[in-house]
């Protein structure tokens, strides 16, 4: 019996490793690929939905501050034909007090010597979350202990004319920290604002949208003032 012995060429077994090699190359550079796309993929979706959770609080924001605007507007327009009638202020505080859920508290305040018998004229309608009688609304004709021509909200909106909100204020009358819209009063015919009206809605509710927007699970959302300062922060 004849054994034969088969003898590989090295040429052939240099091409098959050849391939082989190139195969595993052509695996590894795909995976990688593939692997590329897919954490791009959940990254761009990761950012819509962090997108679309940020776009949902500020809408939930505007939607709570806009509803304070409109609330003001209302009372404004009928506020301009009483004008000189100072008892009906307190009418119109309360009345945003009362028609609002978001606004704690409402000033109408006069420019000095509006009313011939007042050198200051003001009426603030607030509620008394703390009490336990519930909130109940308090009648005053002061704003703290300073008189109310020295306040931002009054001083910004005579100054400049125009309707704003302004950064979060400490509330004097010791419920918190509020957010103020602030209104100058016109008399028609007249360039010049003869009073401000100013409407408080407490931080604390801006707060806890703000807070409870998470789009993942250990994020956080804040919220700036116009000059970088934290109104909004977890901690």
């Amino acid at each position: 019996m004849k054994i034969s012995r088969i003898v590989i060429p090295q040429t052939s077994l240099r091409l098959n490793l050849m391939v082989v090699c190139e195969t595993v190359l052509l695996l590894l550079l795909s995976l990688s690929v593939l692997l590329y796309f897919s954490r791009q993929a959940l990254k761009d979706e990761a950012f819509r939905d962090a997108e679309e959770s940020l776009e949902g609080t500020v809408q939930h924001v505007d939607n709570i501050l806009l509803s304070v605007e409109q609330t003001a507007y209302n009372i404004y327009e009928d506020l301009q034909y009483h004008l000189d009638e100072p008892d009906r202020m307190s009418v119109y505080c309360r009345e945003a007090v009362e028609n609002n859920p978001y606004v704690v508290g409402c000033a109408v305040a006069f420019v000095p010597n509006y009313y011939a018998n007042h050198d200051l004229f003001m009426t603030y309608v607030h509620k008394n979350v703390s009490s336990k009688n519930g909130d109940s609304l308090t009648v005053s004709d002061h704003y703290g202990s300073r008189p109310y021509t020295e306040h931002v909200w009054y001083t910004s909106s005579i100054s400049g004319g125009h309707a704003l909100w302004t950064d979060p204020l400490p509330d004097e009358e010791g419920e918190g920290v509020t957010l103020s819209l602030c209104i100058p009063i016109y008399k028609k015919g007249e360039k010049n604002p003869i009073g401000v009206m100013a409407l408080d809605v407490p931080v604390a509710i801006i707060s806890q949208i703000i807070l409870d927007s998470k789009p993942f699970r250990h994020s956080y959302s804040v919220m700036l003032s116009r000059d970088g300062t934290f109104i909004v922060h977890p901690n």
